[in-house]
């Protein structure tokens, strides 16, 4: 089961993507693609969290659709963990 988010870009996306990419980073989570559109695979063992999906950007939002998450972990933890890092 696959589900979408939607997040705020306080700015434009060629600036905003490269700060989202080295805060995902942080997490063990990499962003592969450009400021329109693009993948992120990864996570962080301390929180058993691993994630795969695609990402768009439409205007001043970033779509995300996530793809595959632990089953222990709940879709609200995967968006409050993406939110962290992307609306920071």
């Amino acid at each position: 089961m696959a589900i979408n988010f939607e997040f705020e870009l306080r700015g434009n996306p060629s600036e905003e993507l490269p700060r989202i990419k080295a805060e995902a980073a942080k997490h063990n989570i990499t962003f592969i693609g450009d400021a329109r559109e693009g993948s992120f695979i990864g996570g962080t063992a301390m929180l058993d969290l691993a994630i795969k999906g695609i990402y768009g950007v439409a205007g001043n939002k970033l779509l995300v659709t996530v793809f595959d998450k632990p089953s222990t972990q709940s879709w609200e933890h995967v968006r409050t963990m993406l939110k962290n890092f992307i609306e920071r």
